[in-house]
């Protein structure tokens, strides 16, 4: 997961120290940026040293990934594989030529934003996902050999059949469902001992996964317009390097840094009904809201996906808690997943209304503001009316700050309550923040109470968070009002 804590050490005078400067290497830089050429997805391939073998995940931007290990082979890993929906499809798979096994470990294995590559003695695979359609594509090329056969491994597979010229299996977490394998060139198969046998014109194989006739629809789909798909994804991801270049001295970074943007955009997926971003892959496939609200910047707005990232906000803001009655009333989710929601922190809430703010800023929509200033209002005037106390620092559970682990889902591991250094730099931003979208608004009213509710944290904040003797920051107060110093801030809080 992303955990962040907000740093009170930056002072607004750092903070204007640094834009001045980010400023004047973007001035300096403004003149060349014609003469940056961006890399090419093909450029960002990373070759496998021998004897080594690494993690690498690809996902269809809809709710599925694939999870795997470059030069390892019948791994078994617990989220090994095809996931979907949070369900496990199937761990592995093997390559036969003539009947002769493709051993990983033997293979010259090379990784690429858009695809794997393995280079065996006797064969060349390439694996790719295409976005949305659930579909895998084993492209096999430079075969020497007649016949090539594919494996499907697992224990949550099974009651192989075959079906025409595929096969079908049952997956044990999506009874409902089916994995068709076909070939990718439409021909006659052989299934015994559960391998999948074509002729090398085949070209390597298709694995989809649906509904019987939805996974029939896939494998037809990649028959008839497969080119167009992988085409499409490879332009999508060459689109994001196009419209982001960064050059430095050093091609290693430039490398590096195109990677983490591109990773990044992988755990952007749509889910819910809208776009989000998970919290990291294999294991936090949920949408997130903190760690999302902290990601967005980097993720979506700094690369310019200014429709996506008003997707995500709007699809949170669909989910926000408007039940007045609640206990959890204007907050947005904790963590939305297939299996419902859970608003049970209080820094995402904060961090939503700060990334609207941080949207108006970066792209002027004040449209957007107007859709959805009512969230943003609710989130606010729900916190002063409920969670406030009465020197305007925001309240909250011992386990609903960004350290929410709980010991056998009761305890809290770092109990933080009722009044966390962070989650007042947090609160105390939303309210300026709201006031400034109120004004968009002009919602004068609105502005001017979440201003002085502001100024009321602020007046109050020095005398009960800062330790003068220690010259440390509180981590938290207490229920009784007592500065807690379990753990030490730096002082400067950026009020």
């Amino acid at each position: 997961m992303i955990n962040n804590k907000v740093n009170l050490c930056f002072s607004k005078k750092a903070a204007g120290i640094l834009l001045a400067a980010t400023s004047f290497l973007v001035m300096a830089c403004s003149e060349n940026v014609k003469e940056l050429s961006t890399l090419s997805t093909n450029e960002l391939g990373i070759t496998i040293p021998d004897g080594q073998s690494r993690e690498y995940s690809y996902t269809d931007k809809n709710g599925g990934f694939y999870y795997g290990m470059t030069s390892t082979d019948d791994w078994g890993d617990w989220y090994a594989g095809w996931n979907i929906y949070a369900k496990r499809i199937f761990a592995d798979y093997r390559l036969y030529v003539d009947g002769e096994r493709l051993l990983r470990e033997n293979a010259r294995t090379s990784v690429y934003p858009d695809k794997l590559v393995r280079r065996y003695e006797k064969a060349v695979e390439t694996f790719c996902l295409v976005d949305e359609p659930k579909l895998l594509y084993v492209r096999m090329d430079s075969v020497q050999g007649k016949q090539i056969s594919f494996m499907l491994m697992g224990e949550n597979v099974v009651d192989a059949r075959k079906d025409g010229n595929s096969v079908l299996y049952t997956t044990k977490e999506s009874p409902e469902n089916v994995i068709r394998i076909a070939p990718v060139a439409e021909t006659g198969i052989e299934f015994a001992d559960n391998l999948i046998t074509v002729p090398v014109a085949a070209g390597g194989f298709l694995i989809a996964f649906g509904t019987e006739e939805d996974s029939r629809q896939a494998i037809d789909g990649f028959r008839k317009e497969g080119e167009k798909w992988l085409a499409a994804r490879s332009q999508r991801i060459q689109s994001l390097l196009n419209h982001n270049p960064l050059k430095t001295n050093l091609d290693s970074l430039d490398h590096a840094l195109a990677w983490i943007m591109l990773t990044n955009d992988q755990l952007i997926t749509h889910q819910h009904g809208g776009y989000g971003m998970y919290a990291g892959l294999p294991w936090f496939t949920d949408f997130w809201g903190r760690d999302m609200f902290i990601s967005m910047p980097g993720a979506v707005l700094c690369t310019g996906q200014f429709d996506t990232a008003r997707d995500i906000l709007a699809s949170f803001a669909r989910y926000q808690d408007t039940i007045s009655t609640s206990p959890t009333y204007g907050r947005v989710p904790n963590r939305l997943n297939l299996e419902g929601i859970l608003y049970n922190t209080t820094d995402g809430t904060p961090r939503f209304v700060m990334q609207v703010h941080d949207y108006l800023k970066y792209t002027g929509d004040t449209a957007f503001v107007k859709e959805i200033y009512p969230s943003v209002k609710i989130a606010t005037d729900a916190s002063l009316r409920l969670y406030t106390d009465e020197k305007g620092y925001l309240t909250h559970a011992d386990a609903d700050t960004w350290m929410d682990a709980k010991r056998q889902s009761k305890y809290p591991c770092s109990p933080r309550g009722n009044r966390a250094v962070d989650v007042q730099a947090l609160w105390y931003t939303q309210l300026t923040n709201a006031s400034d979208l109120a004004r968009y608004m002009n919602r004068e009213e609105d502005a001017q109470r979440w201003n002085l509710a502001a100024e009321r944290l602020r007046s109050n904040f020095e005398q009960d968070f800062v330790d003068t003797a220690a010259q440390s920051i509180y981590d938290h107060l207490n229920t009784d009002g007592s500065g807690d110093a379990q753990f030490y801030l730096c002082v400067g809080s950026g009020f």
